[in-house]
């Protein structure tokens, strides 16, 4: 708020590379994500425990800018939609209700970590630069994993997943899959 008048207006919001929403409060200080689309020069954003009077969507798709975007205990998102975010290299996702997310065409992350979620399935066939995929405790039953096998870190540990082909994918060091409940 440059101006001190108690909005952030969108001249403002363009001049913001990297925001993080973080509270302790157990009382709802947000309503909704909504205006977030006019900070389109966003690098960096992250959201951190919180808590909104209803469950909402983040839609992320005006931030074509974002590199990095990382959701720590926000219970109440639902829905996540990153789909023009061309430029995402690295995605944390944890302990979210997200149980609907938009990838769409996007193909340039490198890093994922969707963990303690309510994913149930992710197809990543189209994301051959991915190299870190943590997918643990989702009830995730279907992982379709980049074409290019690049990955070298990958954990589906307490997951629904029965079946796993990892067949050419030399370069994985780190392989993490054990069998439990995904709470």
């Amino acid at each position: 708020d440059a101006n001190n008048d108690g909005q952030i207006h969108v001249s403002e919001a363009q001049k913001v590379y990297s925001l993080h929403v973080f509270t302790h409060s157990t009382t709802p200080i947000l309503s909704s994500f909504t205006g977030i689309e006019f900070f389109t020069n966003l690098r960096r954003l992250s959201i951190s425990s919180g808590n909104m009077d209803t469950a909402s969507e983040l839609n992320i798709t005006a931030l074509s800018n974002l590199e990095w975007l990382g959701i720590y205990s926000f219970r109440n998102i639902i829905k996540l939609d990153i789909s023009n975010a061309v430029n995402l290299k690295d995605l944390i996702v944890r302990e979210t209700a997200i149980n609907d997310f938009n990838m769409g065409t996007i193909s340039n992350i490198e890093r994922m970590e969707f963990t303690s979620n309510k994913i149930t399935s992710l197809d990543l066939s189209r994301h051959n630069n991915l190299v870190t995929l943590n997918c643990k405790a989702n009830p995730i039953a279907t992982l379709v994993l980049p074409t290019a096998k690049n990955i070298v870190d990958l954990d589906c540990s307490y997951t629904e997943i029965t079946e796993l082909n990892l067949a050419g994918f030399t370069k994985l060091k780190n392989l993490y899959c054990q069998k439990g409940s995904s709470g």
